[in-house]
């Protein structure tokens, strides 16, 4: 049963590291610290487009990195996934 719980944990794995991501914009606004979050929150409310742009693209792009490594991971732990050359 082990082997069949290994993609399903990788993929949970990796929606729970983006995740951390959306927490982090909630901690820094509640506790006051600096960071990508309120960097985020406060250029979308003072209108500065660019940078949400860009933080908007660079979250993305981690959390691409992510699902793709997770992807990377599941197609090597499980055999039954690989395929015949």
């Amino acid at each position: 049963m082990l082997p069949a719980v290994l993609p399903v944990a990788v993929q949970i794995w990796c929606v729970l590291g983006v995740g951390l991501v959306g927490g982090a914009v909630l901690v820094e606004r509640v506790y006051g610290y600096p960071g990508i979050g309120e960097l985020l929150v406060s250029s979308v409310q003072s209108g500065d487009i660019p940078v949400a742009q860009a933080l908007a693209m660079l979250l993305g792009a981690a959390m691409l990195l992510a699902v793709t490594a997770a992807d990377i991971a599941v197609a090597l732990t499980t055999p039954w996934k690989r395929t015949a050359p």
